[in-house]
């Protein structure tokens, strides 16, 4: 018996080991550096132990350090430090000594020196401060050598600076723009945490200024150093120190906060001709020295403009450290400073409005552009995590109350001869607010890039600004916030914010309020101010002709605004049309959109896409633009019967021949829209009509056959040979399938086309489930014989590499009736099966539902759970046709669907789908053979002629390359998180054009808006596997059709291929090659 305890255990299988450790970012390292010197509890002595703090340091450190540049630094001073006169009287050796060993090769020494230089300033007190410029270049160095790279070292380095300050506050507040210009080089350093732990050590002066006095002078020499050179690095250092200066305990401020923030927000504290301060601080290092050139001229707006950038960063930092309840100081001063602003204005502009235009003057002007940046602050502040540091709402919305006055809507930015004169910026107008807080920048920004934004800025920006802000914050009930309901009395006065500012300001806010953080609870709100918004920039743009496309982005935000507030399928149920409810001009709006719809003219659409586009973007808007539901399906009709008309007659133009040009595929895409939206109108009809009456709508029936006739009319065009796919039929020996390299031409109007149709007949088709009965033509139209018409002419789409493409093919066909699945036959392998036969018909079994599995894979998301699912529903697709259960008409479409599901981009697809092809070559290879042979031609041609993602003249939609935004790659580089890709149409701060979406809705059957195709060497190879798989005899007998693809294939692989042969035939003639040349 063994006396191990190992052998006495049971055999029972250990738990892999989990290995937890995460090595950490150099941000979460720099996140956690701490440094505590102003508010450290610990106690202090008063006086050295020895004759010097610098002793008492060397004392210490030689029991705790034992690296060789420090023992060689304690004994160069040992001698020098016994007492405070000896250390007085060699000052100088001993400051070379300690100044001397900070190098980036000493970092295990790193915190006894700074400790040391630390100690010695504590010793020298006032001496020490003409050191201070020397010291802080030479940690600069340090930094720049490679300590800033190192964490431990960072937190060295800056408790040493921080010491400093603390010893020798009483001399450096004092005059606090001489210390200023010392520190400069370090507060404005490259990098943004030096920058802040900088901003940290020095802010302590700022509060700790003797006098007011003092203080002021300590704030106008921060601003002037931004001032003299505005880059982001000055701009962030400026309004980094400023905020540390005010930051408190507990999330709370320094009792000194409102003295230092109304020096922050006033704009005049900084004039013109008082930058010689700044001017000394840009001599810090050389190289700014090297690169500086001749001075301009800064005009008063620039310094207004600047100080608002600083402030925006302070502000920034404030927001960041503050909690609700703990911020009253900072809101008190933003609020009088904006109000005081507005007075200002209020004023300036009652006296300064020049002659008849009622323009302001310039005096007034300025006005308004010093009070729109006093509400981009109040804004910034409102907005920070959607109002978590507001107090009260109560006196924002009293400002926003004052500000719906007439004069805030008046231009305050300058024309473009002023601005030339004055050398300003322009107005943001549509752009997007910046961000409060800016990150590392490089170091050639210009100088006037950081200040443009806010040097021509609108007042009625910054008013819609603000009031967006105040929206979001209210959109929970918490906090300072009463939830979305506390806004619904604000509709009416707030109504000057949609009917005032211009078409670049007012569009961005209106989709603001739509999309997230927004959404359909605050559009209800402000839906008919927001309607008679869009529609005055609709009606007024195309009266005026003003630049701009801002009629049509006007007209598509009309779109999604009723969508969002009507889906689609709810039209007409109960109450007025939308945009009837307009305010203003709801009548007037209805009327003009209308009109966009049904007198657009098929000449002008012809030679204008632009018509086209403003037709198709009216349509949608039918349902909300008419009385009653009948009337919109009459005006869907008569757009209907334009487009067709016009088709016909510019096919007839182009001789019948289907091309894909632009004004083809604009009449179809407004066709099929129409007929979608004929569907839903059809729809809604009539399940309001299903107590009235029984049956189903005749013109539902009637609209449904004639668009799926006008799709087979469509696909009975001639069609370009480069693009054609040939039925399921045999091929002569040694031929390829004709026109096999291709998919089947479907444009993206023919996609709009088939999917309109599908709309129709799953309107059918949901009418005869419900309770009405059933005509006899809708019985008709769905009928399994209706299906078997079909299906040979719209299966070979089936297998196009445009996902979308077959989604809508595939759930036009499930509209119609499934057929039964086969009874089970004999089996052939069964000796016994002559005996005993199950004959076939007249079967009661399930329905057969192999094109409902195919839509299902080509229309839902893709998770694992799906690719299970689908894998599994594959497999018993396999096995029904493996016992002929699969009825024969529905074989070709087996083998069509699953070439289709090749395309996919979802690898658990792939290995399910080979192995049911290989079961169609076997079972039912007289059908399935001429579908696998064009497709494996069409996939080695590709491949062999380059096009696949590995080569250079691969295109991203053909050849499945997989699409990287900028976002995605920046954060592979940086190792940061990727931040979700907002969308166009959901992001605010972009307004898309008429053309823009326009394009999107032609291309949207393309395999790129699907996020492209797998690439033609997978295709390829499982293509292979299934033929492998396959018996061979049947194989063989088509030798004649792969062979010569083989061949081609072997004969092309050495040039597009690296299997290591093309390498050593490459190394031999190169060195033939040499061998020749010498």
């Amino acid at each position: 018996m063994s006396d191990s305890e190992d052998d006495r255990l049971p055999d029972v299988p250990t738990a892999p080991r989990q290995k937890r450790f995460r090595f950490k970012t150099f941000a979460e390292r720099v996140s956690e550096v701490e440094v505590d010197v102003y508010r450290r509890l610990a106690p202090v002595k008063s006086e050295p132990s020895g004759g010097s703090w610098l002793a008492d340091g060397l004392t210490h450190w030689r029991e705790l350090n034992s690296a060789s540049h420090f023992l060689e630094v304690a004994a160069a001073l040992q001698p020098l430090c016994q007492s405070l006169p000896q250390l007085l009287h060699h000052r100088d050796a001993v400051a070379r000594i300690l100044l001397g060993s900070l190098e980036p090769a000493a970092r295990l020494g790193l915190p006894a020196l700074l400790d040391l230089l630390a100690a010695f300033a504590r010793d020298l007190q006032q001496e020490f401060v003409q050191l201070l410029p020397k010291t802080v270049r030479r940690i600069v160095q340090l930094l720049d050598g490679g300590a800033g790279r190192e964490p431990e070292s960072l937190e060295s380095i800056f408790t040493c600076v921080s010491h400093i300050c603390k010893h020798l506050v009483r001399y450096l507040a004092a005059d606090l723009p001489a210390a200023l210009r010392a520190t400069a080089p370090l507060r404005y350093h490259s990098a943004d945490y030096v920058r802040q732990f900088a901003a940290q050590a020095v802010g302590f002066l700022l509060r700790s200024a003797p006098s007011a006095g003092a203080l002021r002078a300590g704030v106008r020499a921060v601003l002037a150093e931004q001032a003299a050179r505005p880059t982001e690095e000055r701009t962030d250092g400026a309004g980094l120190v400023l905020a540390e200066a005010v930051l408190g305990v507990s999330h709370g401020l320094h009792s000194r906060a409102p003295q230092l923030l109304q020096l922050l927000l006033q704009e005049d504290l900084l004039q013109p001709g008082e930058l010689r301060p700044a001017a000394a601080a840009k001599k810090a290092t050389k190289e700014e020295a090297a690169a500086q050139v001749a001075p301009a001229v800064v005009s008063r707006e620039q310094l207004r403009a600047r100080a608002t950038c600083v402030a925006r960063v302070a502000l920034a930092r404030l927001l960041d450290h503050l909690r609700r309840g703990k911020g009253a100081e900072l809101w008190n001063v933003l609020l009088a400073e904006a109000t005081a602003r507005l007075k200002a204005y209020e004023s300036a502009a009652a006296a300064g409005t020049q002659g008849s235009s009622g323009r302001l003057s310039a005096a007034a002007a300025a006005s308004g552009r010093s009070l729109a940046r006093a509400l981009l602050l109040v804004s910034q502040a409102v907005g920070y995590f959607r109002g978590s540091r507001v107090e009260s709402y109560s006196p924002l919305l009293e400002l926003v109350g004052r500000l719906m006055q007439p004069a805030t809507w008046r231009p305050t930015t300058t024309t473009r001869e002023e601005a030339e004169a004055e050398g300003d910026g322009t107005s943001p107008g549509s752009s997007r607010s910046p961000s409060p807080s800016p990150g590392e920048s490089p170091l050639d920004t210009a100088a006037d890039v950081v200040d443009e934004e806010l040097l021509d800025v609108s007042l009625s920006y910054s008013v819609l600004d603000l009031v967006r802000g105040v929206v979001y914050g209210n959109l929970k009930a918490v906090g300072a916030s009463e939830g979305p309901g506390a806004l619904g009395r604000f509709a009416g006065p707030w109504s000057p914010c949609f009917s005032r500012p211009p078409a670049a300001e007012v569009l961005p806010f209106v989709k603001s309020l739509m999309v997230p953080p927004a959404g359909a609870e605050v559009a209800r709100l402000f839906a008919p101010q927001m309607m008679g918004c869009l529609g005055r920039v609709l009606m007024q743009q195309e009266e005026e002709q003003q630049q701009g496309d801002y009629a049509g982005s006007a007209l598509l935000l009309l779109r999604d605004l009723c969508a969002l507030l009507q889906p689609p399928g709810t039209s007409g149920t109960a109450g007025l049309p939308l945009l009837l409810t307009a305010q203003p001009g709801g009548v007037r709006l209805a009327a003009h959109v209308r009109s966009l719809a049904t007198e657009w003219r098929a000449d002008a659409a012809a030679g204008d896409p632009r018509v086209c586009a403003t037709a198709w973007a009216a349509v949608s808007l039918l349902p909300h633009a008419c009385e009653n539901p009948t009337q919109a399906i009459a005006a869907c009709e008569s757009v209907l019967q334009s487009a067709t008309a016009a088709l016909q007659r510019l096919q007839q133009q182009q001789g019948g021949a289907v091309r894909s040009d632009t004004a083809l595929s604009g009449l179809l895409l407004l066709r099929a829209t129409a007929t979608e939206l004929l569907a839903d109108l059809l729809l809604v009809q009539q399940q309001q009509q299903q107590q009235q009456q029984s049956g189903i709508s005749s013109s539902l029936v009637a609209a449904a056959e004639s668009s799926l006739q006008w799709v087979l009319n469509q696909q009975q065009q001639p069609q370009p040979q480069s693009n054609q796919q040939p039925q399921p039929q045999p091929q002569q020996p040694g031929q390829e399938a004709a026109g096999g390299a291709e998919q089947p031409t479907a444009s993206a109007a023919d996609y709009a086309s088939i999917r309109a149709a599908g709309a129709l007949l799953t309107a059918v088709r949901t009418c005869t489930a419900g309770p009405a009965a059933a005509s006899q033509p809708a019985r008709a139209l769905l009928s399994e014989g209706r299906l078997r018409e079909l299906l040979p002419r719209l299966a070979p789409l089936m297998a196009h590499e445009s996902q979308p493409l077959r989604a809508a093919v595939l759930r036009l066909l499930c509209c119609f009736d499934q057929p039964f699945l086969e009874a089970l036959g004999a089996d052939p392998r069964d000796p016994t099966a002559a005996v005993v036969q199950q004959q076939k018909g007249g079967s009661t079994g399930p329905k057969c539902d192999l094109l409902e599995v195919l839509y299902g894979i080509n229309s839902q998301p893709f998770t694992i759970e799906s690719g299970r699912k689908w894998a599994v529903a594959m497999g018993r697709l396999k096995t029904y046709l493996e016992y002929g259960r699969i009825p024969e008409f529905l074989v070709p479409a087996f083998s069509y669907g699953l070439v289709g599901v090749l395309y996919i981009r979802f690898s658990p697809l792939w290995q399910p789908a080979s192995e049911a092809l290989a079961a169609g070559l076997q079972f039912q290879h007289k059908v399935s053979w001429p579908i696998v042979l064009s497709f494996l031609t069409s996939s080695q041609r590709r491949l062999l002629a380059a096009d696949f993602p590995s080569a250079p003249a691969a295109s991203a939609a053909g050849s499945g390359r997989r699409r990287r935004s900028a976002a995605a790659i920046t954060a592979a580089i940086t190792a940061q998180p990727l931040t979700h890709e907002i969308p166009p149409s959901q992001n605010a701060s972009y307004i898309e054009s008429l053309d823009e979406r326009y394009v999107a809705a032609a291309s949207a059957g393309t395999p790129a808006a699907a996020g492209g195709v797998t690439d033609p060497q997978n295709r390829l190879s499982h293509t292979l596997r299934a033929m492998a798989a396959a018996p061979y005899s049947i194989i063989e007998q088509h030798s004649r059709d792969w062979v010569p693809l083989f061949l081609d294939y072997t004969a092309a692989r050495g040039s597009h291929f690296d299997d290591g042969e093309g390498d050593v035939e490459a190394a031999v003639a190169a060195a033939r090659s040499g061998a020749a040349g010498e």
